[in-house]
């Protein structure tokens, strides 16, 4: 970059390689210029908006955050199913609007309080598009809810789940908090309530174990051994929220006897989390890595602590301990890249103060 300033690709390698350090607050300008030199690179769209939205730059992350739009995975999806009418905050009153959930089901269940919060405040008929596995969370009264595959009804305009924060930001300058939607099923309620009440002590659910397909999850996971200097406090029963990859750990590591583990008799039917959200319910405290265990335990509104590294996903921000989307959520962050051992530790203190 001293020989050719505008050199593209090392533009990109650079800001990339802050982005991925953590240091994204470094990497904005280095992706800004790059965006100047070549303004048609949807990836470097992506990763500046990411990086902006991290450090609250909301209006100007949210534009930039527009260009994922234009990505082959999107395109497809609006070609597919004859879309044509992008929603890009007209008043909705008297229309109709296709919202299509997008990304794994942690983003869905944390921005579907947008669909619901555009339902109240236009007089609009709003169809939510979703994974067909999580159907069952959904209050359907206030909106229409169809699965992935179903026929796509009738409506006025589209748009895809995670544009909605930057409308709504337009018009009330903050982000959406909490919101309240899932559904309870007390018979599974009940079953899980009558299973834990031989429990006396705190009931604390764990979860250290993302998705291994995710390609930062070798930064937001955390090996189950971590987790060891916890289960030296006295008096706190430990319930696993882990299911498939991560939770053979349990069994390697000699912890039957440290962790209950109920994983072969929960969430085996068609319905994703239908065991697990009773048994949050059923829980004092909830510590989890960045997971969609957090955004569930969260929008439930069960105490959350949810463990992050040092290179976070922008929607925890940065240089803070609460969640402007959660109320009852408290973030423990990494000091520097890779160092769990300080988080579990900072985790230790505070599980030892507040259950004594």
């Amino acid at each position: 970059l001293e020989y050719d300033p505008n050199h593209f690709s090392a533009c990109c390698n650079l800001a990339l390689t802050y982005f991925e350090l953590g240091e994204t607050k470094k990497s904005i300008d280095i992706y800004r210029k790059a965006n100047l030199i070549k303004p048609a690179d949807i990836l470097v769209k992506d990763n500046l908006a990411c990086a902006l939205l991290r450090h609250s730059y909301f209006e100007e992350g949210f534009d930039f955050f527009e260009s994922r739009l234009n990505k082959t995975n999107f395109e497809k999806i609006i070609n597919s199913n004859h879309l044509n009418k992008l929603w890009n905050g007209e008043d909705l009153n008297r229309k109709s609007i296709l919202i299509i959930s997008e990304q794994g089901l942690g983003d869905t269940i944390q921005f579907a309080r947008y669909a619901y919060e555009l339902s109240n405040f236009y007089k609009t008929d709003v169809i939510f598009l979703i994974d067909k596995k999580i159907i069952h969370l959904f209050e359907h009264k206030k909106i229409k809810i169809i699965a992935k595959g179903d026929k796509i009804p009738e409506h006025d305009y589209y748009s895809f789940l995670q544009s909605l924060p930057k409308y709504y930001y337009q018009r009330k300058k903050n982000l959406l908090g909490e919101y309240s939607y899932i559904n309870n099923n007390q018979k599974i309620f009940k079953k899980w309530k009558t299973k834990f009440f031989k429990y006396i002590s705190p009931k604390i659910g764990i979860n250290w174990q993302g998705d291994n397909k995710y390609k930062y999850d070798k930064y937001r996971s955390i090996p189950l051994k971590k987790f060891e200097r916890l289960f030296g406090i006295k008096n706190l029963d430990f319930i696993s929220l882990q299911k498939g990859y991560g939770e053979s750990q349990i069994i390697d590591l000699n912890y039957s006897e440290k962790i209950h583990n109920f994983s072969s008799i929960i969430d085996n039917g068609q319905n994703s989390f239908e065991d697990t959200i009773e048994i949050i319910r059923n829980l004092d405290l909830v510590i989890t890595t960045c997971t969609s265990i957090a955004h569930l335990s969260s929008t439930i509104g069960t105490k959350t602590w949810v463990l992050l590294s040092y290179n976070s996903d922008w929607r925890w921000f940065v240089d803070i301990n609460y969640s402007p989307w959660y109320k009852n959520t408290l973030l423990f962050r990494q000091k520097k890249l890779n160092d769990w051992d300080s988080v579990i530790e900072e985790v230790r203190f505070k599980l030892s103060s507040d259950y004594k």
